[in-house]
């Protein structure tokens, strides 16, 4: 059936058909047979197979006796069909189409009558061909749509940021390598807080480049990496981690808890960017699970996690990891939530003194019974990144422990109270000094024995 048509034979090497005249699915009736212009038959086929056969047959049985036959018979049939005219709407304008070998007549009505041609041009849904033009008006405006782009999505420079704890002079030391030779290239440069660039450069194909810098520092200056596409992103990954090393610091002003103060490794010193609050904003199960591990530290570290809602703030949950123990353990919460109560979690780490913070994680995911995918994240730390001295060191007398005026000689406002005290366990040799560092936070004094 061809849209009210009934294709019904072929007669003289032609295609006819009978119109259909009546709807009524009870009484049909078709008009007299009417030639269709372009096309002479609408299905047309053939049909291959191939079979092989095989028996094999055997006598078993003595001389003079009775025998029997055993065989084996084997038969396979392959077969391949090729239909090289059939029906379909090519072109989807709701008319059927013919394809004959390969190439397709697209129907159209002309005067009533369908009419078939190699050319779908005049049909109501025409096919582009390859190497046909494009009507203008389908054609987007790609300059203009890079403009707008441009202007809603600049590039933006991918910074890190070195602020100087003290100040003397620095060298850095900087490698930076283009991974691909594919892309447009890089721009990077080096930048002095208050003296300008540095360096300024770029890298165009796969590669490295090297930069050996020395500057002055004072305290709180800053120097930025800068790292920027030259106009297309892809195909630009990058290696980049410069070293900054003190070349003139006081003796004795180098290190602090047995951190090395002059030596600023952006590779060795990293830590992981925090995402510290868990945000529960829909109803349902809410499951937890927040792994922790710790390496031996300079002082004790705690572990803190507080929920707020529409009540208010309430800390849940404190876990203290001592100073000298290497500790793996893990945080796991389940709750029934509701979004009108606005729970959410947050997690921080916190200490009284510096520390490695690379000896200490705490990464946490959280996701609903209902979903697969969890949300990570990762606790803050409230740190001293900042110090504002160091101050020599210098060698206290035994009796400076005791409460008197023996004290009073090193600072008026500052006594070691007898607590501070070194025990002898099972030996009868007692060490000549003992190592303590003091750090002041909120104007109280800490002290911290370390040796």
């Amino acid at each position: 059936m061809v849209m009210g048509y009934l294709i019904n034979f072929q007669q003289y090497g032609k295609l006819f058909y009978r119109k259909n005249l009546n709807s009524d699915a009870v009484k049909t009736s078709f008009s007299n047979p009417i030639a269709i212009q372009g096309v002479n038959s609408f299905s047309e086929g053939k049909s291959k197979s191939f079979s092989i056969s095989a028996e094999v047959a055997a006598e078993i049985g003595k001389v003079g006796k009775t025998k029997g036959t055993a065989g084996i018979s084997y038969t396979r049939t392959t077969g391949k069909d090729k239909t090289s005219t059939f029906l379909y709407d090519f072109n989807s304008d709701g008319l059927t189409d013919i394809a004959v070998n390969g190439r397709v007549y697209f129907n159209h009505i002309i005067d009533g009558k369908p009419v078939f041609t190699p050319k779908s041009g005049v049909t109501a849904n025409p096919v582009i061909e390859k190497g046909s033009a494009i009507d203008s008006h389908f054609v987007p405006d790609y300059r203009l749509i890079r403009d707008s782009l441009e202007k809603e999505y600049p590039l933006n420079d991918a910074v890190r940021m070195w602020r100087a704890p003290f100040a003397g002079t620095v060298n850095i030391k900087s490698v930076i390598e283009k991974i691909s030779s594919q892309g447009d290239g890089i721009i990077y440069s080096i930048q002095h807080e208050s003296d300008g660039f540095m360096v300024r450069d770029s890298l165009l194909q796969a590669g490295s480049k090297t930069n050996n810098l020395n500057c002055d520092v004072k305290a709180g200056d800053r120097i930025f990496f800068r790292l920027q596409s030259r106009y297309d992103g892809d195909e630009d990954k990058v290696l980049w981690n410069p070293i900054i090393t003190y070349t003139s610091l006081p003796v004795g002003k180098d290190k602090y808890l047995s951190s090395d103060l002059k030596v600023y490794d952006s590779k060795a010193d990293y830590i992981e960017g925090e995402s510290d609050v868990a945000v529960f904003n829909r109803t349902g199960k809410v499951k937890l699970h927040a792994p922790y591990t710790k390496e031996k530290t300079s002082d004790d570290v705690m572990l803190t996690v507080t929920r707020q809602d529409v009540h208010g703030e309430t800390v849940i949950k404190r876990i203290i990891l001592p100073a000298d123990t290497i500790i793996k353990g893990a945080y796991d919460y389940m709750a029934d939530v509701s979004e009108e109560d606005s729970i959410s979690l947050n997690f921080v780490i916190t200490t009284t003194s510096p520390i490695d913070w690379t000896k200490v994680r705490w990464e946490c995911s959280y996701h609903y019974d209902d979903e697969t995918d969890a949300v990570r994240l990762v606790a803050s730390r409230r740190m001293f990144n900042k110090p504002v001295s160091i101050a020599a060191s210098r060698n206290l007398k035994p009796d400076v422990t005791s409460l008197g005026k023996n004290s009073v000689q090193y600072c008026p406002l500052f006594q070691f109270f007898p607590s501070c005290v070194r025990i002898r366990i099972m030996t009868r040799i007692l060490q000549p000094s003992i190592l303590l560092y003091m750090t002041k936070m909120d104007s109280q004094y800490y002290i911290i024995p370390v040796g």
